[in-house]
């Protein structure tokens, strides 16, 4: 029995000692500390909510680390905790998003689809240093033509496109689409094409989403998967209904706008027609095609 009491008297001697280091290490803190106390805490509070009080201290700590949404995920932590008393004067845990994790969900809000890395989720205008390039698109967007980038691949074109929609989300905070031709067509067709009632509903229902979305960024226009199907049922259809709601739009190809339609021109003379038809559509929207090289302060 002797025994039990000793290592129950050194098990109490610990906890209170590792209690005293918690509260040492809050009240020495001499800017959180006061303003525990301007928040109306007292120490009896404190130090009979140790572990509350020591979490929030941690949670101050990490705050204070706490400038872009990176750095939530680099310490695993995107909520701040905050401390009230209830009527009862119990003390209550709240918490509310850290500013850059509410940034990043106002972001992310506004897109319908987004094919680009998060890498570019920061991605600004004033980051584009080309200021002839910059002056052109300004000019187009002034005069409500569309943006047509073209050039190699690694060129720069989708950079800009990002810079551009990010810009317009910062001023506007409204609906818009970044989809890769590629993947998005070919998912619309595929949707389009079953039998089953679900996926023509989901078909409509996308297809009016990027019909209606403010903005519209076509990344690797002419890349896509080109048949019939494709061109008379998802993109002559979308960029006319885009035309008709004057909707912003903007398109980067490894292809010319001439190139783009003779490859749509599938079965010669309907074929032709239809390239025709897109052509037009498109010239009644996009005056200039801007063409994009790797070229020193691009970036």
């Amino acid at each position: 029995m002797e025994k039990i009491r000793v290592k129950k008297e050194n098990y109490d001697k610990d906890l209170e000692d590792y209690k005293n280091e918690i509260y040492n290490k809050i009240s020495s803190d001499k800017e959180f500390y006061a303003s525990l106390i301007r928040d109306g805490f007292c120490d009896a509070e404190i130090l009979s909510h140790l572990s509350t009080f020591n979490d929030y201290y941690n949670n101050y700590l990490i705050k204070k680390q706490i400038k872009t949404y990176a750095d939530c995920v680099r310490l695993n932590c995107f909520n701040a905790m905050f401390l009230t008393k209830d009527e009862n004067k119990d003390i209550v845990r709240t918490f509310e998003p850290f500013a850059p994790v509410k940034e990043k969900i106002d972001y992310n809000s506004c897109f319908i689809t987004k094919d680009f890395d998060d890498e570019f989720d920061n991605l600004k205008w004033s980051d584009i240093k080309n200021a002839n390039i910059k002056k052109n698109i300004s000019s187009l967007i002034k005069n409500n033509k569309w943006i047509y980038l073209s050039g190699a691949t690694r060129c720069g074109k989708s950079y800009i496109a990002i810079a551009l929609l990010n810009n317009f989300i910062s001023k506007n905070h409204k609906k818009v689409a970044f989809i890769n031709a590629t993947t998005r067509f070919k998912e619309l067709m595929d949707l389009y094409s079953s039998y089953n009632k679900d996926d023509k509903e989901e078909f409509f229902k996308e297809f009016d989403l990027y019909c209606n979305c403010d903005l519209l960024v076509i990344d690797d226009f002419g890349n896509e998967y080109k048949n019939e199907g494709i061109r008379d049922n998802v993109v002559i259809p979308l960029i006319k209904n885009r035309v008709s709601k004057n909707k912003l739009t903007i398109f980067t190809s490894e292809f010319s706008i001439d190139d783009v339609c003779t490859l749509y021109s599938i079965n010669k003379q309907v074929g032709e027609i239809k390239s025709k038809q897109l052509k037009n559509i498109l010239r009644s929207k996009i005056d200039t095609e801007l063409l994009i090289s790797s070229v020193p302060g691009l970036y």
